[in-house]
């Protein structure tokens, strides 16, 4: 499975949870092809600085920590009762955060799955601060994935922001 800027990866639970694990953990090689890049080695090693260790080209994969509008924890409290509603099982014991941007693709590829459409709560909660953790990932490196990984997640928010605006005419 290729994934590319045409075939809609927002609408995909496959695309998406191939996305959040790329957030969340260390590249491997079946991962990386599944992009449609050929694996370097070097992935690992890219992540870390990028999305694990705090500091030189950190990006911090929450969404909280992307967004001005909402206070971090009245932000993560909104989006712990979407994910409540929505049926969708977060663990807090794990010590991963709920905005985390690995667990967000993955509950929006649990609604993909089930086919339905994210609530337009969770579109305006987290547009803003995906597209905007997007674009400094992808500011950030010169690594084919990881600025592949931003251009698609830009694409994403895009595309749904605009399907959402359309929906509301």
């Amino acid at each position: 499975m290729n994934i590319n800027r045409k075939n809609g990866v927002g609408r995909c639970p496959v695309s998406l949870l191939l996305l959040s694990y790329l957030v969340t953990e260390r590249p491997d090689k079946e991962r990386v092809q599944a992009m449609g890049l050929e694996f370097r080695g070097d992935e690992g090693e890219e992540f870390s600085k990028l999305l694990r260790i705090p500091h030189g080209r950190f990006i911090p994969p929450f969404l909280a920590a992307h967004q001005k509008a909402v206070a971090p924890q009245e932000f993560m409290s909104k989006l712990l009762a979407i994910y409540l509603e929505e049926g969708f099982k977060f663990e807090q014991s794990t010590g991963v955060r709920p905005d985390h941007v690995g667990v967000v693709l993955e509950f929006l590829a649990l609604l993909e799955s089930e086919k339905k459409n994210p609530p337009d709560e969770l579109q305006v909660l987290i547009a803003v601060s995906l597209k905007q953790f997007a674009e400094a990932l992808g500011k950030a490196t010169e690594h084919p994935l990881y600025r592949k990984v931003a251009d698609v997640l830009v694409d994403m928010v895009e595309t749904e922001t605009v399907a959402s605006k359309q929906k509301q005419i």
